[in-house]
């Protein structure tokens, strides 16, 4: 069982932080450190995120304020070379989401060869078929999509020529989700089609006073002991509170625990997640389940946010 490193914008911009971030990984037991290609010169002024809401039904996510932020978490072409060359020099993989044309370009003359596909990109494909003629590796997340577009992806998946190594992530995309909406049955569904599978886990492991969250890892355990061949978290060496992506990042003894648990035996699993029974029933959930309502609308969001 591989775990990818989510390092995302848990760097804050500094090159310092995501080498240290990409060694703790590795000692924690990752295979892969990831990164993403945000751009901020990217990003997409819309008019229909610039109104302020308090309904559920609508987001408001203000250009300006978003420019900025993502203008802090900036990294070079030199910073991203440089990455990939520190994680083959300590022994583990460089990864990159990327999220445009320009952005396929950029990793492929940065040297990776592991590439991710957000879910909210799933059917973009276009951008997958870009990214096919020189991985090695790609990981598609799965989130936010309905059944009959998965089902699209995997038949195009299918008839491609590409030798790349595809696995498809089961994904929440709900930042953080709740143990009752992780809906683990669906990446077993999602093995029918022949591709390796895992989960992309956005479980909350911080509460709102900075206490670490006793069930934090409870999910990944689960799609572990259910045959997940990868796993990914996002990971922070940080204090929650310095980073946004703090109340879903795992540290690294998080990463040894989960290690730890997909080297045990069946049987031995098995005893732990019995522990865990009414938890576990809501974690399994429904293969059948369709996006909810606040994946809809991060769904709208992020789909045509950077250009």
């Amino acid at each position: 069982m591989e775990i990818i490193a989510e390092l995302c914008q848990n760097h804050n911009g500094s090159r310092t932080n995501l080498f240290e971030m990409a060694k703790l990984a590795k000692r924690g037991g990752a295979s892969y450190a990831k990164i993403q290609a945000l751009y901020s010169k990217e990003l997409v002024h819309r008019a229909q995120f610039e109104n302020p809401s308090i309904s559920r039904f609508e987001m408001y996510r203000p250009f300006e304020a978003e420019l900025a932020r993502l203008q802090k978490l900036d990294l070079s072409l030199e910073d991203e070379i440089s990455f990939v060359n520190y994680c083959h020099d300590i022994g583990i993989e460089p990864m990159i989401t990327v999220f445009t044309k320009s952005g396929v370009e950029r990793a492929f003359e940065a040297g990776f060869k592991k590439i991710k596909i957000a879910s909210y990109d799933s059917t973009n494909l276009d951008l997958i078929d870009s990214v096919l003629g020189f991985a090695t590796d790609l990981f598609i997340s799965t989130g936010a999509t309905t059944t009959k577009e998965v089902e699209f992806l995997c038949r195009f998946l299918s008839g491609s020529s590409s030798e790349c190594n595809i696995s498809l992530l089961h994904c929440k995309t709900e930042y953080p989700n709740i143990l009752t909406s992780v809906n683990l049955n669906r990446m077993i569904w999602l093995e029918t089609f022949g591709f390796r599978v895992g989960f992309s886990d956005h479980t909350a492991t911080f509460s709102s006073d900075g206490a670490r969250i006793p069930l934090r890892n409870l999910p990944s355990k689960m799609a572990i002991y259910l045959g997940a061949s990868v796993l990914e978290r996002h990971f922070t060496n940080l204090n929650p509170t310095e980073t946004k992506d703090g109340k879903i990042s795992v540290l690294e003894d998080d990463l040894v625990e989960l290690k730890n648990f997909s080297e045990l035996n069946k049987v031995q699993q098995t005893e732990y997640l019995t522990k865990y029974t009414d938890e576990k029933s809501s974690i399994l959930g429904s293969k059948d389940y369709e996006p909810s309502v606040e994946e809809w609308w991060n769904r709208r969001y992020y789909r045509g946010r950077v250009e």
